[in-house]
């Protein structure tokens, strides 16, 4: 074996180690990264009902009933919420009735707590969905409710 060919071998043999070397680093640290930066998340908002075991589930037309929401910023990014607060009866097809709209900017990782007090103005069927919706976010939570006029007992 000459002396030239020995050396093409152990540079080939040195280059291939440093590969196989260079192959372990990195799945040693695609595997301990999310240990050493954190664990990736995607952004989003959170939207729920403050007590959920107190929403109102009978309501009576023209009366107002309270509810209370709250909107978290998880974004990655502040945002600006268009808000729509409305109600769907079980009619078909059905009715909405719009009760009330805002907009509010949140800074990453805010929150904001809505105390409503609405009131559904008409009867339309016994019963109602109420629905809060974030409009740019398509995103909603809901509950129904059991409506009555005045006159009407549960």
């Amino acid at each position: 074996m000459t002396k030239e060919r020995r050396h093409r071998l152990l540079v080939g043999l040195v280059g291939m180690i440093a590969l196989v070397v260079g192959s372990v680093m990195v799945v040693i640290f695609l595997n301990w990264s999310k240990y050493l930066i954190g664990p990736h998340q995607d952004p989003f908002t959170e939207l729920y009902f403050e007590d959920h075991l107190k929403l109102p589930r009978k309501i009576e037309i023209g009366v107002p009933f309270k509810t209370t929401f709250t909107i978290v910023n998880q974004e990655a990014a502040g945002v600006t919420y268009p808000i729509k607060v409305y109600t769907i009866n079980e009619a078909q097809p059905p009715n909405m009735i719009e009760l009330y709209t805002t907009s509010v900017s949140l800074s990453i990782g805010a929150a904001k707590t809505f105390p409503l007090e609405l009131t559904i103005p008409t009867y339309t069927t016994p019963r109602q969905k109420i629905v809060i919706e974030l409009l740019e976010k398509n995103q909603t939570i809901h509950f129904w409710g059991t409506t009555s006029t005045a006159s009407t007992t549960f």
